[in-house]
């Protein structure tokens, strides 16, 4: 029972009889014995929060109210009173921006508000307009909005209202409410000393559901586990995760590739996630990835041609095509380019799956491996894309120029 008591178990002290419902607790103990948490614990949330990918979000905007109009009367030296208040501000706007620095639709709060206007004021000064609130999006971000039923309060989502795809864009997403006009501004021929003034309108409420597809020019599609993370790694300086399992990907990775031409033109390569059978009919999270594809200029298929997993690259290939035709016949329509990978790993299957590749794919094929160790044929692929989007997009091609220093 001393023990006890002495590390602050017991409701008693030497001195003091013991207290119902109340617990001695020494001011020593967490520091001569601090508790220790499990790492994994600790730190679950953390990444959980850093792998996680918001690329949809709802945003409630509210623009800001107008300012009031002043009721205010100067008297001049004859002694007439004279009307002198002048209207309010606008309301602050909401804005949507884009900025190549956000990677994520991720925000702090889901509902914003604009600043209220400035009522007006003595002396025919008028008030000052509210400060607009801007949100910054990622380039690629896709507006639309929801219409709520009254009865059962489901969403429904109108035509996109605005396609942000270019550096510092704006959309006004909510307009702020007028300013009410002050009563100098009722004052006319017959009515010389108004008693009148208008209060501010309410800025504009509404409800947004803004959608983020990747903007590139080349996008890599193929099964999980097919070395696409691998191949952006090798061909620029994006960093996305590369394991031996397959679903290392979770999220788009863009990187920039540098072709080996004379002015030493740039293009954008997306990483997209694995796809699954079924991804066009909603399988997995296959609309979820899908869409990223949307803006692309050409295809690479990114093939197995060591069959680690089990797996036919052939048949993958016509998997994949049947998929993107089920899911867009648009996209499927697209320049595109077989990669055929891991050509280091068993020399015999892959000669016989490169054999089957060739004979059953529309598209040119390119062999090579994307490993760390030894990357062959990587500026095979880099030139026949390079090509390729000169011929897909002549007018706006190269996207990038790198300046000369």
């Amino acid at each position: 029972l001393l023990m006890r008591w002495r590390w602050g178990a017991l409701p008693i002290t030497p001195r003091s009889p013991p207290l119902v419902g109340q617990t001695l607790r020494l001011p020593s103990f967490k520091r001569r014995f601090p508790i220790r948490h499990n790492s994994s614990q600790q730190g679950g949330k953390e990444f959980k929060e850093r792998i996680r990918f918001y690329d949809r979000a709802f945003l409630t905007l509210k623009a800001g109210t107008g300012g009031n109009g002043n009721k205010s009367f100067i008297t001049d030296r004859y002694g007439n009173k004279l009307p002198d208040g002048e209207r309010g501000g606008d309301g602050g706007d909401v804005i949507l921006q884009a900025c190549s620095h956000q990677q994520a639709l991720k925000f702090e709060s889901f509902h914003h508000m604009g600043k209220k206007g400035e009522n007006g004021k003595s002396n025919n000064k008028r008030g000052r307009k509210g400060a607009d609130y801007v949100i910054k999006v990622p380039i690629g971000t896709v507006v639309k909005r929801v219409h709520r039923d009254e009865e059962t309060r489901e969403r429904s989502f109108s035509d996109v209202i605005a396609d942000l795809t270019e550096e510092s864009q704006r959309f006004c997403a909510a307009k702020g409410g007028k300013g009410g006009q002050g009563n100098v501004s009722f004052k006319t021929k017959w009515q010389r000393r108004p008693e009148i003034r208008e209060l501010g309108k309410d800025g504009e409420s509404t409800e947004l559901f803004l959608e983020l597809k990747a903007i590139a020019d080349v996008g890599l599609v193929g099964f999980p586990n097919a070395g696409k993370s691998s191949f952006l790694r090798r061909v620029s300086r994006a960093r996305p995760k590369v394991g031996h399992w397959p679903f290392t990907t979770l999220q788009p990775h863009v990187g920039i590739v540098e072709a080996a031409d004379p002015a030493m033109t740039q293009f954008t390569v997306a990483d997209i996630p694995g796809l699954i059978e079924g991804a066009s009919e909603g399988r997995g999270l296959g609309h979820h990835f899908l869409r990223h594809i949307e803006r692309v200029k050409v295809l690479l298929f990114v093939l197995d041609g060591a069959s680690s997993d089990f797996r036919c690259p052939a048949e993958d290939l016509h998997q994949l095509i049947t998929e993107l035709n089920t899911y867009s016949p648009k996209i499927a329509q697209r320049p595109a380019l077989v990669f055929l990978n891991k050509n280091d790993i068993d020399e015999g299957v892959f000669e016989h799956n490169e054999q089957k590749v060739r004979a059953t794919s529309p598209f040119e094929v390119v062999v090579g491996t994307a490993a760390e160790e030894n990357a062959i044929g990587m500026q095979d692929v880099i030139d026949k894309l390079h090509d390729l989007l000169r011929k897909a997009d002549p007018e706006n091609f190269p996207t990038y120029t790198r300046r000369h220093s």
